[in-house]
């Protein structure tokens, strides 16, 4: 009996690491919460544009309008929305799926920060 006892301690230990490590955080990675989307898509083609150089991505971002110190990442959406350009760092350069996750987001509920006024 006692052999069946250590075997079944390391299993209820291995369970409980397994629970506490699925913990979710309340705040986003990116930093943002999902407000009132502008639209809603269940269908759009997606574009992915990656940029080896930080230089390379903000002059890219420049031409499209896009200025920002803290920029990440930007998509471009083109009416009726059925399309949608994401732009971001190559993963294997600056890996960032919380912003590639954003960005995707956009493209699919367009506008949506909970604060428009304050984080594009």
């Amino acid at each position: 009996m006692m052999k069946k006892l250590f075997v079944a301690v390391p299993l209820i230990i291995i369970a409980a690491f397994s629970i506490v490590s699925c913990n979710q955080s309340t705040t986003p990675a990116d930093g943002y919460n999902f407000g009132n989307p502008s639209f809603e898509k269940s269908k759009v083609e997606v574009v992915f544009v990656t940029y080896k150089t930080q230089v390379e991505f903000i002059e890219a971002a420049k031409k499209r309008g896009v200025a920002s110190l803290e920029l990440q990442a930007f998509t471009e959406l083109r009416d009726p929305f059925s399309q949608c350009t994401i732009h971001v760092m190559d993963p294997r350069v600056k890996y960032q799926p919380e912003f590639i996750g954003h960005e995707l987001a956009h493209c699919f509920y367009g506008q949506w920060h909970t604060n428009n006024s304050e984080r594009q």
